[in-house]
């Protein structure tokens, strides 16, 4: 197996597990903002809501990167 499958195998279980770990921040926002409030985030549902999107979205572009 060369560098180039060892990289794409590794970026795509990366970029699965960054879009599972945002879908779950998503599906459980209430609990997301809870714990963020919990340690201090000023607008615990705003940044829930992104942490979502960017780990959702930073596991898409990881995963389809070429």
């Amino acid at each position: 197996m060369g560098a180039g499958m060892t990289s794409s195998i590794l970026r795509a279980a990366l970029g699965t597990t960054m879009i599972a770990h945002g879908a779950k921040h998503g599906r459980t926002i209430e609990g997301t903002a809870g714990w963020f409030q919990l340690i201090g985030f000023r607008e615990p549902e705003l940044q829930a809501r992104l942490s979502a999107a960017v780990e959702a979205g930073a596991g898409r572009r990881e995963r389809w990167r070429r």
